[in-house]
């Protein structure tokens, strides 16, 4: 799950709350699975 997301979100590598704070949308989708 983890190397998903990173590979999904490689700009945010900060993991999965960089990613909803910034991208609402994709953050969920992404790291919620």
């Amino acid at each position: 799950m983890r190397k998903t997301t990173k590979k999904v979100f490689q700009d945010h590598e900060d993991g999965p709350q960089g990613v909803q704070g910034e991208r609402g949308p994709v953050g969920p989708a992404g790291a919620g699975k």
